[in-house]
C-alpha cells in the first residue's frame, strides 16, 4: 500500500509513469535473487564442516543470519532515529491525527510541529540511502571472499562410522 501511494504521488508530481514498472521489475529481480541465495548460504555452512558437525553448522548459520538481521535493523533504525532527531531540533509538538484519509490539504492544516517532522523526514531520506548502499556494497565484496568447497556426492564408510560415533551408536 505504501509503495502504491508513493508511486501515485510520483506520477502526480512528475506526470511520468514509465519508471514505476521498471522499478517494480527491478525490485522483483532483487527479491528473487535474495530468495535464491537463502539456501546457498546454508549449503555453504553444511558443506564446509565434517558430517558429524552438520547440525551445529546449520544451527550456527541460522543463528548468525537471524542475529545479523536483528543487528542490521537495530543499527539502521538507530541511525534513522538519530538523524531524524538531529534534523528536528527543538520543535516539540502534540502529534498528528490519524493518517487515514489524509490529503495534501489536510497535511497543510496540521500543527506546525507535525509539518516540521514531515519536512525533516523528507529532507533526511536522501541522506539515509548511502548508508544502505555502503552496507550492500560491503556484502557484495564479502561474497567474493567465500571459499568454494566441492560438494559431497556420497558418504564414505568413514563418514558413516564417524556419524554413528557422534550420535552414540
Amino acid at each position: 500500500m505504501v509503495v502504491s501511494l508513493a508511486g501515485g504521488l510520483f506520477i502526480t508530481k512528475t506526470g511520468r509513469y514509465k519508471a514505476i514498472p521498471i522499478v517494480g521489475a527491478a525490485m522483483l529481480v532483487v527479491g528473487l535473487w535474495l530468495f535464491s541465495t537463502m539456501d546457498a548460504k546454508t549449503l555453504i555452512a553444511q558443506n564446509s564442516v565434517p558430517i558429524r558437525d552438520m547440525g551445529t553448522a546449520t544451527g550456527t548459520a541460522t543463528l548468525a543470519r537471524n542475529m545479523g538481521g536483528s543487528v542490521g535493523v537495530a543499527l539502521l533504525g538507530a541511525i534513522y532515529a538519530s538523524q531524524l532527531t538531529s534534523s528536528l531540533g527543538d520543535t516539540g509538538g502534540q502529534g498528528a491525527p490519524s493518517a487515514t484519509g489524509m490529503s495534501p490539504a489536510a497535511l497543510h492544516q496540521l500543527p506546525e510541529a507535525v509539518q516540521v517532522v514531515q519536512t525533516s523526514r523528507c529532507q533526511r531520506h536522501p541522506r539515509d540511502l548511502p548508508v544502505g548502499a555502503v552496507i550492500a556494497a560491503a556484502a557484495f565484496v564479502l561474497a567474493w571472499l567465500i571459499t568454494e568447497v566441492t560438494l559431497r556426492e556420497t558418504l564414505t564408510p568413514d563418514d558413516v562410522a564417524e556419524l554413528a560415533d557422534s550420535i552414540g551408536h
